[in-house]
Order: structure tokens, then sequence, then C-alpha cells
């Protein structure tokens, strides 16, 4: 049975633990969608919801946690996380221009920054993103009339997913982590099976030229971005030791999170047939939402790590596991349309009946996202944006070779080419003010543009500006309204959504500064 509410000591004790500013007010359709898929979870597992609690939180720092206290487990379910990433798959699916996704991201920022007391820092984010918009509007290449986003064919379809499938993900995978906390039972065992059973088959790949040693799929070392006393750049360094020396627990890791996208994808399937959504348009949304994660936790691990004063250090850049986890969710899918996997009937039906179009673009993206790909750009963009908003010019490479080398030459080569991958993009892809004639015929993911060019701008704005740390929470709350101004100006250029934002606030101060009455 899912219990109603924390008890109250609790929840004020883990509002203060966590200690964010609150962002949106949560919509009851989104509370009625989570209780929706706790209640499907209930009929497949009974009594999995002993001394679960889900606290209901809208957060500027986005990010659901699953949390123990007191015997007692929590799911802190942040809607503003699952908000952030209906967004980027919204405007992935409408192909909308770079400067709406920069737009985005760097709003992120300014909320990130402002969350935890940089308040000046958010304010110059607000700058930049206002300079960005006057120049993108003055530009002589920005397409006149204003151009609009290319809808592609099946968008209604897709924008249906839409509307369940980041809640149903989140949800689903922080419901993961519960079940890794209960004693072992028949769904925890099929999950690990499942899990370790795609681990230990991924796990090794043939070296590129074939003659080396084979190579682990979803691992490499951290790559530290080395500084000088002047703050100025002064090399790359691969970690290898680091990765020897945790190597086992961040095997443990990975596998844990493989674990919990199990029952991520047995809430999105749930979900997805009961609306009869065509399989096809919840193959390409899982991705998107998975690289929605991993962009916005790359954005709040570049920006924490990046220095607030000049001086010498490194910043290391840790590998992703959006590539590991697209994978594992691409593999049960691929499992489930051949009946190979244990599911609800309506989820078995639901995947057994995928047409010859869905069937074909599972395999195309099982193969782009295979062993011996390089599908996580984010993180090779989120080093080059560092390096490029640190003050570090684009180098001029030498283009690669037309044939790799073999044997350890081979090795050595391979482990130079990781440090370059970040500048073997376009230079214009960091910078936003050169994509201003963007046109959908034109090569180039706008959703990439938008990160790389919205990160690098972002780190602009905080590194070597010192670190001005402000606790007044109205000053906080001011300078995030401040940031997302350029985002209503867009949703509400009448403003009346905007005034009617303000009456509500208003309201609710004068709701809390009566005095409370006393039995």
């Amino acid at each position: 049975m899912i219990l109603s509410a924390i008890p109250l000591s609790l929840e004020r004790l883990l509002r203060r633990r966590l200690n964010r500013i609150p962002s949106l007010l949560i919509q009851t359709t989104d509370r009625q969608k989570t209780s929706d898929i706790l209640s499907e979870f209930e009929a497949i597992y009974p009594h999995f919801s002993d001394k679960l609690f889900i606290f209901h939180m809208s957060t500027t720092e986005f990010s659901s946690e699953f949390r123990v206290a007191d015997g007692i487990r929590i799911v802190a379910l942040d809607y503003e996380q699952i908000n952030a990433i209906n967004w980027f798959m919204n405007l992935s699916l409408k192909i909308e221009h770079p400067i709406f996704h920069y737009n985005e991201f760097m709003i992120r920022s300014g909320e990130l920054l402002a969350s935890w007391g940089e308040v000046s820092a958010a304010r110059r984010i607000h700058a930049r993103l206002v300079s960005s918009w006057t120049s993108f509007n003055k530009s002589p290449t920005t397409p006149n009339p204003y151009w609009r986003p290319f809808f592609p064919i099946g968008l209604i379809s897709m924008t249906r997913v839409v509307e369940y499938l980041a809640n149903a993900f989140v949800l689903g995978h922080e419901i993961g982590h519960h079940f890794g906390t209960l004693d072992e039972n028949d769904a925890t065992k099929y999950a690990n099976t499942i899990a370790n059973e795609f681990f230990a088959g991924a796990m090794y790949e043939d070296s590129l030229t074939g003659d080396g040693p084979k190579f682990t799929s979803f691992f490499s070392p951290p790559i530290d971005v080395k500084l000088d006393e002047h703050g100025s750049f002064s090399g790359q360094a691969t970690r290898g030791m680091f990765l020897i020396k945790y190597f086992e627990l961040i095997k443990s890791q990975q596998k844990s999170e493989i674990f919990c996208d199990y029952f991520a994808f047995i809430a999105v399937s749930i979900q997805s047939a009961k609306r009869k959504t065509p399989p096809i348009d919840v193959i390409s949304s899982l991705i998107l939402c998975i690289e929605g994660v991993e962009r916005l936790t790359y954005l709040t691990n570049t920006l924490q790590r990046t220095p607030r004063s000049r001086r010498r250090t490194a910043v290391r850049f840790d590998n992703g596991n959006a590539k590991l986890r697209i994978a594992f969710l691409l593999h049960l899918i691929d499992l489930s349309s051949r009946g190979k996997v244990e599911l609800p009937e309506s989820v078995c039906a639901y995947w057994l009946n995928m047409d010859d179009d869905a069937r074909n673009r599972l395999e195309l993206l099982q193969f782009r996202y295979g062993r011996n790909s390089i599908a996580d750009m984010t993180k090779f963009l989120s080093r080059g944006a560092f390096c490029l908003g640190s003050g570090m010019p684009f180098p001029k490479l030498s283009p690669p070779p037309d044939e790799l080398p073999t044997g350890p030459d081979g090795i050595i080569h391979m482990a130079e080419e990781a440090l370059l991958i970040p500048w073997r993009f376009p230079s214009s892809i960091y910078r936003i003010e050169e994509n201003h004639g963007w046109t959908p015929e034109q090569p180039g993911d706008p959703a990439v543009i938008g990160f790389a060019s919205a990160l690098t701008d972002a780190v602009e704005c905080v590194f070597g500006q010192g670190a001005e740390m402000v606790n007044s929470k109205p000053q906080k709350e001011a300078a995030i309204r401040l940031v997302r101004s350029p985002r209503l100006r867009l949703l509400d250029p009448d403003g009346k959504r905007a005034r009617t934002a303000k009456a509500a606030r208003r309201g609710a101060h004068q709701r809390s500064s009566r005095p409370q009455r006393t039995e």
C-alpha cells in the first residue's frame, strides 16, 4: 500500500538536509501520473511499497534522490527534473533552432548558481543570455521572417510520449533503487540476472586495429584538464591509475544503474502499452530522455568543478553512463520484442507486436550506441566547453591518419586521440553567435550546438570570477526569476502569465505572514 504522506517531522528533516530552493508549483496532473505508476507497480509487485514514501518536490537543482532514514525508504521525486527532460525532448523533437536549446541550458545554469548562493554569477548568466538574444535578433544571418521549428512526420504521436515518458522513467529508476535495498526476492533476482548477463556480454571489445588487447566497452579513465598558477590551460592527463584503482567500484555503480533502469523500462512500457503509443516513438524518445539526463548531469558537475579563482589545479572529467544505459535499454527492447523477457502480459504483447519500421530503428540505434562507437559526445563536449570557457584558444589540429597504426603505436595513438576529440568538432559548435543562420537543412544537431555553446558561456561567467556566496533566500529567488525572464518573454509575450504568477506569490506571502491560531 502506498502511504499517503511522510510524517511531518521526517518531512521537515528531509527539507533541511536537502536545503534546496523551490522551483515551480507541482501540478495535480503530475501527482496523479505518479500515483498511477505506483499503483501499477503495486499490482505487479504486491507490497513492494511497504515503508516507501514519495516526497514530492520541485527544486532548482532538478535532481531526484532515493534515501533511507530510520528504516523508511524515501523517493525524493523532483518534478523540475522531469520538466527539464520534457523541455529537452520537446525541443529535440521539433528540431528547434540551437538558440532555444542554448536558452534552456543557460537558464538551468543560472538556476543552479543562484540556488548555490552565487547570485552574482547568476546575474552574469542573465546578462550573457540577453546579449546572445540581442545578437540573434540583430544578426543579418538570422532568417527573416522569423524561422519556425521544423516539424517532422510523426511529431504529434511522439509529443504524446513526452506527456508521460520522463515521469515514468525517473520514478521507475528511483523505484529500482528502492528494490535494491529490499531483501532478495524474485523481482530483484530477475532484474540482477538481466543486468549482469548484459554487462558480462558487453564488458570487452576488440581494439579498433584488431591486433591489440581487448578494451572495456563502457569504461574509460577520467581526464584531467590542468591549469597553471595563472589559471591558464597547461595540458591534459589521462588518469589510468584512477580507473585501475576504482575499477571494481565503478563496475558496481554501473551495474546498479542498469539494474534500476530495468524498473524504469517496466514503468515506461506499462504506460506506453496503456496509451497504445507506437513503439518506434518510444524507442526514439527513450534515447532523448537519457541524453537529456546526461547533459543535465554534466552541466551540474562542470559548473561545480569550475574554479572560481585563477590558480594551479586540475579539473577532472569523468566518464558518463549514457552510452551504457542506452545500450542496455535497447537490449531490453530487443529481448522483449522476441519474448525473451518476463514482463506483464499487456507489456509483452506491446513489444511483441513491433512493426518493421520500429525493428529497423532499433537495429540502427543498437549499432550507433553499441561497442566500438563514440556515441557519448556529451563528455567530450563538456571538456571542450570548459577549456574554451576558461580561456583556452581553439587549437588547430592536423587531420587524423587515414589508416590507424597497429600494435603498441596504435594503442598510444588511440590514447592521444582521446584527448583531442573535443577539438575534432567544428569550433562553431561552442559559440552560439556563429549559428544564428542555422536551418534544418544544415549539418549539425541543434541540441548539441545549444548545449556546448551554453556550457562554454556558463563557464566563462564563473571561471576566475571569485565566489561571492549569498545565504539570503529572497535574493536567491530573485536571481532565479531574473535568469528565467528570457524564457518568460518567449512563452508569455503579453505578460499575462507573469502577472498571474506575481499575484500568486503575493497571496502566498500574505497567507504565510498571518499569525497562526493556537488552541
